[in-house]
């Protein structure tokens, strides 16, 4: 064999040789690469951190978000949204000798509802104990929090003023009288007005400045493109042949069995075709003793023991499963006459003993092989229903099916296409293509090779006449509601379009999960499924990253808006003196009328519900459950009540409970003047004047203060925290933010951009590595 080997050894060498040079030259090879999830993305204290790391950080994310109360991202309990930032405070609490043992954390998994414990292990398609580190992970954040945040509880005195305060409760009434009303007082504006509006809010997000929420402050926004295949069109393109739909019929039996039979009434009613004066067949007769079963055996067409047993024959009396529904013909002729007591019950002319005689074995013998409900003889299964009757739903099936496997090829050969127009393109170190000045393949082009191959124009669709925020792009008609399966999770096309890369140049992209698909400008996506199961694939062609806007013109119809409401607004407040007085004078009946509105009689509030908290993150759950983050980031969780007439806020609720303290403090309801129940409301934000009459008062007493003690506790404790970041605390002064991790943790970046270097302060051995590897 060794002879072989040396007579032989140049001609492998060449062989062997040329194979893996083909191999290595092959630009699909990853014979060699490492796993996505293997892949190294940096290093704390010099442990390594990989792209698996940060998916499964992202999905404990995803399932822990929602259960945590929302803080600004100032305050040390804010609960991160980036993976590498929990990667970090889950290091940072080892280091700190925070430990949980998995016992700890299996009892928060066994006092789950188990339907929604069966949700989050399906929607998130983990293993229970996967469930379970994730919890450990929770308990260690909160451990760590506890070594940061003030944790000491208030006192009794406190604790006691603070649930008056947020858990009495109160009846209203109201009246809300919107600044619209007066638009038709307000001048048109002059462009000094305009502009003067314009240049005071244009560095505000809308929504951030106080008191009215103005802002034009623009946010991320894009061009897209996108070519589509609709299931649909390609269904039409398809003829059904006749042979195929049979064929298909005979194939797939188990699509076209018959419906299930009506179930018949359970109410023990004796059928229509048996006497209800006659004794059950093959009954022994009263006061008898029993006979053998092959003794009492009645004939088969006599309905007796034997028989199948109805939907309407009686249970027994005690709810007990009747023995015949197991094992039938061991059932003896007693158990039938109890089953069917109350029907033979009924029978007060004839005896008993007029019961059918037992036929004798030949006579059973000979009948037994006609009787078609004979309970020895097998039961013949129900067949599909005929070709004929179900041929319609056939050949649509048979359509579908086909409409499916020619919309995956016509996919497949759209990417193979657009693969063609980026060959021999080289990538850059994150793997991301260099287009320098490459054009990309027209999706007009692609759609005219398409149909003139398959038969089926893909539609095309180019949105360059306006730019598109993250909610254009998701109320896109169809494609918007479309969703990328990726990595065994679903994100929505909204999504992953503003992962593009252009947008994030200079800064990380916060999306780590999509970062692995490498989205970026003029590059054709994944392709992506619609709720009518038509395939979209789209290119961002334009970027525009969130700026300040430079001129008046950007922004003209929003401001032209907001600056004539805010008139109306200033005109609605003047007048609110007269109001007040009217309402007091004339009740708000009266009020109502003169505004073509009406009066709220919401139900009775306190200033705080649960039942809010529960039911938003019901909905942030939801939205986790369906793959659309970025909708569970908008639901906002909070425990101000939902008041009728006024909605969720916070600044009304503080002024009616002010309201009614005063109210106390002159002696209450029914004491003080009925004028002091009365009174206005301004609503900024909303541009709103709201007149309130308290109706009732209701405090908390000790009996429910004594209940919800620790509910209150934890309430307190949360709004001071919220409190304490608005007033005191900023991101620098936060010891678990993201900044101050990296650099206490001595976090490397395995992959640095240009504008983002691998050393950081305080990591002598990441900037010896950078000059490594620049000489």
């Amino acid at each position: 064999m060794l002879k072989w080997f040396y007579k032989y050894n140049k001609i492998l060498l060449v062989v062997l040789g040329s194979f893996l040079m083909v191999v290595f030259l092959l630009p699909g090879s990853n014979m060699f690469r490492p796993t996505p999830s293997s892949v190294t993305v940096g290093t704390v204290d010099g442990e390594t951190i990989t792209q698996g790391d940060l998916h499964q950080a992202a999905t404990e994310i995803d399932m822990l978000a929602r259960q945590f109360p929302p803080l600004p991202e100032s305050h040390p309990a804010h609960f991160p949204t980036d993976p590498l930032h929990w990667l970090l405070l889950l290091r940072e609490a080892e280091r700190n000798g925070v430990y949980v043992s998995k016992s700890e954390a299996r009892l928060l998994v066994d006092n789950m509802d188990p339907k929604e414990k069966a949700n989050v292990l399906s929607g998130y398609r983990i293993s229970e104990d996967g469930l379970i580190r994730t919890y450990q992970h929770a308990l260690m954040w909160q451990r760590l929090l506890d070594m940061v945040v003030d944790s000491d509880r208030p006192s009794e005195p406190r604790l006691r003023h603070y649930a008056q305060t947020t858990r009495s409760r109160l009846g209203i009434e109201l009246v809300a009288v919107d600044a619209t009303e007066m638009l038709k007082q307000v001048d048109k504006p002059t462009d000094a007005q305009l502009l003067e509006h314009f240049n005071k809010y244009k560095s505000f997000k809308p929504g951030e400045s106080k008191p009215y929420g103005f802002g034009y402050y623009l946010p991320d926004r894009v061009k897209i493109e996108y070519i589509t295949v609709s299931r649909d069109d390609v269904a039409a393109s398809i003829t059904v042949d006749e042979v195929d739909a049979q064929r298909y019929y005979l194939d797939h039996p188990e699509m076209y069995m018959p419906p299930p039979p009506a179930e018949k009434p359970a109410d023990g009613a004796t059928p229509a075709d048996k006497p209800a004066d006659k004794p059950a067949d093959g009954a022994a007769p009263s006061g008898d003793t029993p006979a053998t079963p092959d003794a009492t055996k009645p004939a088969p067409d006599a309905g007796g023991a034997d028989a199948p047993k109805k939907d309407g024959d009686a249970k027994p009396a005690d709810g007990s499963s009747d023995a015949s529904d197991v094992i039938p013909s061991l059932v003896s002729a007693t158990e039938v006459t109890q089953n069917d007591a109350p029907a033979a019950a009924t029978d007060t002319a004839k005896p008993a003993t007029t019961a059918a005689p037992a036929t004798k074995p030949d006579d059973a013998a000979t009948a037994a092989p006609t009787a078609p409900d004979a309970p020895d003889a097998p039961k013949k299964a129900p067949g599909p229903q005929p070709y004929r009757e179900v041929r319609e739903k056939v050949i649509k099936d048979v359509r579908d099916a086909e409409a499916a496997k020619k919309q995956d090829r016509i996919v497949k050969t759209i990417r193979a296409l657009l693969d063609e127009s980026r060959r021999g393109l080289p990538t850059d170190p994150a793997g991301y293509l260099v287009l320098n000045k490459h054009t990309p393949v027209p999706f007009e082009k692609i759609a005219e090779q398409i149909q003139a191959e398959f038969g089926v124009l893909p539609k095309v669709t180019r949105v360059d006449n306006r730019w598109m925020n993250v909610r254009d792009v998701a109320t896109e008609t169809h494609f918007g509601k479309s969703s990328l399966q990726f990595a065994g999770q679903r994100y929505p096309v909204a999504r992953y379009a503003f992962a593009v890369k252009e947008l994030h140049d200079g800064k990380e992209n916060p999306d780590a999960a999509l970062r692995q698909v490498r989205l970026q400008l003029n590059v054709a996506s994944i392709p992506v499924t619609d709720d009518l199961d038509s395939v979209h694939i789209f290119r961002v062609f334009d970027i525009s990253p969130a700026h300040e806007p430079k001129k008046i013109d950007e922004v003209a119809l929003q401001v032209e808006g907001d600056w004539r409401r805010l008139q109306a607004y200033k005109q609605l407040e003047s007048r609110t003196e007269a109001l007040v007085s009217r309402a007091r004078t004339e009740g708000l009946q009266e009020v109502a009328k003169g505004f073509d509105t009406v009066v709220y009689r919401p139900e009775p509030f306190a200033k705080r519900d649960e039942k809010a908290i529960q039911q938003a993150l019901q909905r942030r759950q939801l939205a986790m459950m369906l793959g659309m983050p970025e909708l569970a980031a908008n639901v906002e969780i909070t425990d101000v009540p939902n008041v009728e007439g006024v909605g969720r806020s916070e600044d009304f609720l503080d002024a009616v409970f002010k309201l009614a303290a005063k109210l106390r403090e002159a002696g209450g309801i029914i004491k003080a003047d009925p004028k002091l129940s009365v009174d206005a409301i301004r609503l900024d934000r909303q541009m709103r004047i709201v007149l309130v009459d308290i109706v009732d008062d209701m405090p908390i007493d000790s009996g429910q203060y004594a209940t919800e003690k620790l509910a209150v506790s934890n309430d307190m404790r949360m709004q001071e925290m919220r409190e304490q970041s608005k007033q005191e605390m900023d991101i620098a002064n936060n010891p678990l933010s993201k900044d101050a991790l990296i650099k206490r943790l001595h976090y490397v970046d395995a992959n640095p951009t240009p504008d983002k270097p691998k050393k950081t302060d305080g990591d002598n051995a990441g900037t010896a590595n950078a000059q490594t590897k620049d000489k």
